[in-house]
C-alpha cells in the first residue's frame, strides 16, 4: 500500500472512530455537541476515503479502513470507556491486526 494511501486509510478510520465516540456520547445525552462531532468527523471520514480511492482498489481500501476502525475502537472501548473483552473477541481482534499487517507487505 502507498504511503499516502495508508495515511488517508488512517486519517479515515480515526475520523469513523471519532463519530463513533460521539454517537455513544449521544446515546447517553443527546447534545448539539455529539451531534456536530458526529456530523464533522463522518464529512472528514468520507472526505479522506474519497481521495484514498483514488490511489487504490475499492475492497483493498476498505479493508483497510475497517480493520484499522476496529482495532482503534476496540482501544477507544478499553482505555477510554472502560470495557472489556473476551479471550475470543481479542483472538478475533488480533485475527484482525494480523490481516491489516499482511495487507501492508
Amino acid at each position: 500500500m502507498q504511503a499516502v494511501a495508508l495515511s488517508l486509510a488512517l486519517g479515515s478510520a480515526i475520523c469513523y472512530v471519532v463519530a463513533t465516540y460521539g454517537m455513544k456520547l449521544f446515546s447517553n445525552s443527546a447534545s448539539y455537541t455529539a451531534f456536530f462531532i458526529i456530523a464533522f468527523t463522518l464529512a472528514g471520514a468520507a472526505t479522506l476515503e474519497i481521495f484514498a480511492l483514488k490511489i487504490e482498489r475499492v475492497g483493498f481500501m476498505y479493508i483497510a479502513i475497517l480493520g484499522i476502525e476496529v482495532v482503534l475502537i476496540a482501544l477507544v472501548s478499553m482505555f477510554i470507556l472502560g470495557e472489556s473483552f473476551s479471550t475470543r473477541e481479542l483472538a478475533g481482534l488480533a485475527g484482525i491486526i494480523i490481516g491489516l499487517a499482511l495487507l501492508s507487505v
